[in-house]
C-alpha cells in the first residue's frame, strides 16, 4: 500500500452524505465540527483504520513516525480523552481525530496489535464504508464470517502478505440495541499483525 490510498480511502468514504454526530461539549475533549457530515465520519474511520493502523503495523513503526498523510488527521490525545479508551492500556500511545474529536480514538497497544474505540457514529454505515474501502482498494483482504457475540455488528478480514498474516476486525451495537442500553452507538475495530 502506498501514499496515494490514503486519498482513495478518502474519496470512497466521502461517498455518502448527512448529519453524523451529537454535539456536546466538555473541557479538555475535543468536539467534532459543526456540521460535520456522515461521509466526512465515515473518511476519518476508513483512514484512521485501513491508513494509520494498517500502515503502522505494515511498516512495523509506530503512527508518530508514519508520513504526515498516513497519519490522516489523527493527533495525540489529550490526558481527559486518554482517561476515556486507556484503561486497559495505560501506557500505550493514544490519539484522536481531529475530525471526530474524541469521539474517535485510535490506540497502538504494541507493534503487533493497533486498536480503534470510537461512538456516536452509524455503527452499520460505518463499517459499510470500510468494507467498501476494504473490497475497493485492497483485494487481497477476504471476508471472515464471523459469529456475533456481545457485539450484534461484526465483520472481519484477514489476508496475507510477505508472510504476514492480517485481520482488521470491527464490531458494534447501534443506540438501544439487543443487549446495549447506550444512548450511543459503540464501535471498536483492531488491525493485528502476526
Amino acid at each position: 500500500m502506498n501514499r496515494s490510498i490514503a486519498t482513495v480511502f478518502c474519496c470512497v468514504a466521502l461517498a455518502a452524505t448527512g448529519p453524523a454526530l451529537a454535539q456536546g461539549a466538555s473541557p479538555g475533549i475535543r468536539q467534532p465540527g459543526a456540521g460535520l457530515t456522515a461521509g466526512e465520519a465515515m473518511a476519518a474511520f476508513d483512514k484512521a483504520l485501513l491508513v494509520s493502523c494498517l500502515q503502522s503495523l505494515e511498516q512495523q513503526k509506530p503512527i508518530a513516525d508514519l508520513d504526515s498523510q498516513l497519519r490522516s488527521d489523527l493527533v495525540p490525545a489529550t490526558s481527559e480523552e486518554r482517561n476515556f479508551v486507556a484503561s486497559r492500556h495505560p501506557d500505550a500511545p493514544v490519539w484522536s481525530s481531529q475530525t471526530l474529536g474524541s469521539h474517535l480514538s485510535v490506540i497502538e497497544v504494541s507493534p503487533q496489535r493497533c486498536e480503534i474505540w470510537a461512538n456516536q457514529l452509524p455503527v452499520e454505515r460505518i463499517f459499510q464504508s470500510a468494507i467498501g474501502a476494504i473490497e475497493h482498494v485492497m483485494p487481497d483482504f477476504r471476508a471472515v464470517p464471523q459469529k456475533p457475540g456481545y457485539n450484534p455488528i461484526v465483520y472481519q478480514y484477514e489476508a496475507d502478505r510477505d508472510g504476514v498474516h492480517y485481520t482488521i476486525h470491527m464490531e458494534g451495537a447501534e443506540p438501544g440495541g439487543f443487549g446495549h442500553a447506550y444512548r450511543f452507538s459503540l464501535l471498536s475495530a483492531w488491525v493485528t499483525r502476526k
